[in-house]
């Protein structure tokens, strides 16, 4: 399961790689309470031929008609990111979650991940913090305000989740070393390209 989100991760909060010469808008917010502290991150569209065109709060649609008796076995996602530097710099935290077509109502397919929350104190380089504990429950991710356009969308609500060390990318996280997080986002979503 982690390692099918972490590459998706590092490309669509690609915002928060150290780059030159990048223009950046903030589109949104993710509030979080961490180990004692309060952090701020924000969302992020990155400028991209003379148009802010990608964001680090995206939406995949697999299948997005829900009349559709022909439901894919995998569920569409969203994937909202925010990095604490304003320039794209600096902790990185993404929540990603599946749905079908309501994303307070968890997907029923089967091996569908459960929504997870990754916390990255030090830009995209480990160690990091994460949601996939092994018990299969994942974070708690509930949405006031859910609205998706052709070419944008809002998203705004809360997340809460107990977050376990994770030394390096292909380790698992040490469930003697986790710490709850808790907060709140409001952000635009754009399609994933």
């Amino acid at each position: 399961m982690r390692r099918f989100l972490i590459p998706t991760l590092l490309i669509a909060a690609g915002a928060a790689l150290p780059v030159q010469a990048q223009s950046f808008k903030q589109v949104g917010q993710i509030t979080a309470r961490f180990d004692g502290k309060d952090l701020l991150f924000h969302s992020l569209a990155q400028e991209s031929d003379g148009e802010f065109a990608s964001t680090s709060a995206v939406y995949r649609e697999i299948n997005p008609d829900p009349d559709n008796p022909q439901k894919p076995s995998v569920p569409n996602r969203i994937s909202i990111s925010g990095t604490i530097g304003a320039d794209g710099n600096g902790g990185m935290l993404t929540i990603t979650l599946p749905y079908d077509t309501d994303p307070n109502v968890r997907p029923t397919a089967p091996d569908v991940e459960p929504p997870q929350v990754i916390y990255f104190p030090d830009g995209s380089n480990p160690p990091y913090w994460n949601s996939e504990d092994g018990t299969g429950k994942g974070a708690d991710v509930n949405f006031t305000r859910f609205e998706m356009g052709e070419k944008t969308g809002q998203a705004e609500g809360r997340f809460s989740a107990r977050l376990c060390l994770t030394p390096e990318f292909d380790d698992e996280p040490d469930p003697k070393n986790c710490k709850d997080i808790s907060g709140t986002f409001n952000t635009a979503l754009l399609p994933e390209n």
